[in-house]
């Protein structure tokens, strides 16, 4: 029932124009994107309207696609039998997946904001059934003639699958340890560029003192160090659980930080391989780590310094340890599970339990379906939990100590601390920011979604078109006998991967808080899951085409030549913009400050540091008394005009006033009488200027402090003099961009 190569030519050229158009379309709705982030100022609706039919116009070229694929080219069948039938319930998946793809990096509210949706909603459509009509005619194409790339890529494939899984798997875990390696070093730099790594270093160094807290500078010298995310009243240490310092204990005693997740991420390698293959069989698990070592987000990810790859290598260590579980061979695997699930609740809690609840309620099924085996005893249960109580207990414990040693008490952590008793789950309540509504929550998870199509991959279609096709072909058009077509595959454990999917969404539905870097960090713990559930929708999309009439080799040409040709895309366009973003200087860290000094061979020294005017304001607000979450939002609604007249009403002087007032009740009356225009969204880049972050030369400094031999501070004006005088001996510079 395969196409004739002229109807297959046309499909290809109709598909071609449609995804042409629509990356014409794409590249006419920055500007109008932009307006809608607030980047640009507003621009009229009519002009919004203007590209709305830009845009459709490139979709009906995708709706031409799909009219010729369903009533000319009739591929499944007579013609029409796409619109009938079961086939009507593959739209709401279809336009659950698709619907989150609007490409900007965040989805906005208000009306510009729905019709950018619309548009880009408009635009994943056509990019999609173009990629159809292209795979299509391609497959068309070669099945009508001699098809010696066909014989090629079959040989390559056999090549492929005949090779040892473990010369695979170590291949790719050395690809990946030394392409991340490079984006670590050269890319990156060698440092962390998000505050919350700065942070869980510096308590790895503490912990390389041998201590699980450390003395904070006298109360006159803390507004020097001052980094939000560092308790600084009685003891030192951070708001972060201890799990991520703990691995990275040995990087920083060997200077080399930035190879800890280089290194987990190759790790994660044979983990992921597993998985896959307890799933959907051997040619999934070999195409998982492909996808894998293919994967830009995974490489970026791993070239930064943020725990979530030790979150991505505890959930495939916990994972694949239930699905090894079982009757006779469990004990080792009973201990790892348990040890894997209380590394990840001390490395990233919330996401630790997420991934927790759906591997536990698998192992339940699991033992309640084995009462009937012969190798069954009753008291199976009890000792599998209690080895994975065993293997669990060390990390959980520690955690209890080290919150009983910083904060006093076992159940508290450092977040509760810091944010003066407000979590970070469930609505009506934030450390900072906006009160989190339900509202909130699903443009978070919109955004999420939206951030695995665009950055999972850096390709013109949404990624999570392969999940589209895995739930398409596993549940319809398909005998009960032949719906699960990956051999050696399980639908319960593919079950338990969607579980977690949806479980980890879900979490971070309550959590107030959402961004992207290097992509959306908060749900990268499913990078695999997702990887592994995209190679098996494409798998079971061959074998439906086969069904009905397609050449299983044709089609893999069609689908490589497609997966080219957005790799080229990707190569030349996505990956290098976001290689030019994220070097040098990347959320404003850079190497700079630590370069100019060794430049200048500086030792016995003290560097001030010029940092944002909102962060001084916030540091001057929690100097004088307040709580880190008071400071953050009177840091917003003042500016600094009227903090210095509040501050003169009171007797001080503003410039010098960086120690806590009696009175944080007047302070705050104080304030609220002289509150007058908020600040500036754009503060901090005011005429051009540039500031530099304290978390720049923070990265540098031991937890003891007085012993560096540069003490990096952060620049307080006239106020600096009182750290100089301290260290009358010590040379002082002041680094500004």
């Amino acid at each position: 029932m395969t196409t004739s190569p002229a109807k297959s030519i046309y499909l290809l050229i109709w598909g071609l124009l449609g995804f042409a158009l629509s990356l014409i379309a794409w590249k006419i709705l920055w500007v109008p994107i932009e307006a809608a982030l607030g980047l640009v100022p507003d621009i009229p609706m009519t002009e919004l309207w203007r590209d709305m039919g830009w845009a459709i116009s490139a979709w009906l070229f995708a709706v031409g696609v799909f009219i010729i694929f369903a009533f000319i080219l009739e591929p499944w069948g007579p013609k029409g039998t796409v619109f009938k039938g079961r086939y009507w319930s593959l739209i709401p998946p279809s336009l659950l997946l698709t619907a989150t793809f609007t490409m900007p990096d965040y989805v906005s509210s208000g009306p510009q904001g729905i019709v950018i949706s619309i548009l880009h909603i408009i635009w994943g459509w056509t990019a999609i059934l173009s990629a159809l009509g292209i795979i299509v005619g391609i497959t068309g194409i070669q099945s009508a003639k001699s098809n010696k790339i066909a014989y090629i890529l079959n040989g390559f494939r056999n090549w492929f699958i005949s090779i040892k899984p473990i010369w695979l798997i170590l291949a790719v875990s050395l690809w990946l340890l030394i392409i991340t390696s490079f984006v670590a070093w050269r890319v990156f730099g060698g440092i962390p560029h998000v505050g919350d790594s700065v942070c869980q270093i510096f308590v790895a160094k503490t912990f390389l003192h041998g201590q699980l807290w450390a003395v904070p500078p006298p109360i006159e010298l803390k507004p020097f160090f001052f980094e939000t995310f560092l308790e600084d009243t009685d003891k030192w240490y951070s708001q972060y659980l201890p799990g991520f310092a703990l691995l990275m204990m040995p990087m920083v005693l060997l200077g080399v930080t930035w190879f800890l997740n280089p290194l987990l991420t190759a790790l994660t390698v044979p983990l992921a391989y597993g998985i896959a293959k307890s799933a959907g069989g051997e040619i999934t698990g070999r195409y998982t780590i492909i996808g894998m070592a293919l994967c830009p987000f995974i490489i970026f990810m791993a070239g930064g310094q943020m725990n979530h790859p030790a979150m991505l290598f505890w959930a495939c260590l916990a994972t694949l340890s239930f699905l090894k579980l079982s009757l006779i061979r469990w004990r080792w695997w009973a201990f790892w599970a348990g040890l894997a699930l209380g590394m990840g609740i001390i490395t990233r809690p919330l996401t630790g339990v997420a991934i927790a609840l759906p591997l536990l309620l698998f192992w339940i099924n699991r033992i309640r379906a084995a009462v009937d085996d012969i190798n069954y005893t009753r008291d199976l249960w009890i000792r599998q939990l209690l080895l994975m109580i065993l293997g669990a207990a060390a990390p959980i414990l520690f955690l209890l100590i080290y919150n009983h040693a910083t904060t006093g008490n076992i159940f508290r952590v450092g977040y509760s601390a810091i944010w003066q008793g407000h979590t970070t789950l469930g609505f009506g309540d934030s450390s900072w920011g906006p009160p989190h509504t339900p509202a909130l929550g699903l443009l978070n998870t919109l955004n999420n979604l939206n951030g695995l199509n665009r950055y999972l991959y850096e390709i013109p279609i949404p990624a999570l078109v392969g999940m589209l096709l895995f739930i398409v072909f596993r549940s319809f058009g398909h005998k009960p006998e032949e719906r699960n077509l990956i051999a050696s595959g399980s639908d319960r454990n593919f079950d338990l991967i969607f579980a977690i999917f949806f479980t980890v969404f879900a979490a971070y539905f309550f959590y107030f808080f959402q961004d992207f870097c290097y992509g959306p960090r908060f749900v990268y713990v499913l990078a695999i899951p997702v990887i592994i559930i995209i190679v098996a929708g494409i798998r079971l999309f061959l074998s439906a085409m086969e069904s009905i009439g397609y050449l299983r080799e044709s089609l893999r040409v069609g689908i490589i030549v497609f997966l080219l040709f957005c790799a080229g895309a990707a190569l030349a366009v996505s990956i290098p913009r976001q290689v030019s973003i994220y070097q040098d200087i990347y959320w404003d860290i850079s190497r700079h400050v630590l370069d100019e000094v060794d430049r200048r061979q500086l030792s016995d020294a003290i560097v001030f540091i010029e940092d944002f005017p909102s962060t001084n304001r916030h540091a001057k607000l929690h100097a004088l008394g307040m709580g880190v979450r008071d400071a953050w939002y009177w840091a917003r609604l003042i500016n600094d005009e009227d903090l210095y007249a509040a501050l003169r009403e009171l007797g001080l002087e503003p410039e010098m006033a960086w120690m806590p007032v009696q009175n944080i009740e007047l302070l705050t009356l104080v304030l609220s009488a002289h509150q007058g225009a908020p600040p500036s969204p754009m503060e901090d880049a005011a005429g051009g200027r540039r500031y530099t972050p304290y978390d720049s030369g923070l990265i540098a400094m031991d937890p003891h402090w007085e012993s560096n031999s540069v003490i990096y501070a952060r620049d307080l004006g006239k106020y600096n003099q009182v750290l100089m005088n301290r260290f009358p001996d010590r040379s002082a510079w002041l680094y500004f961009w």
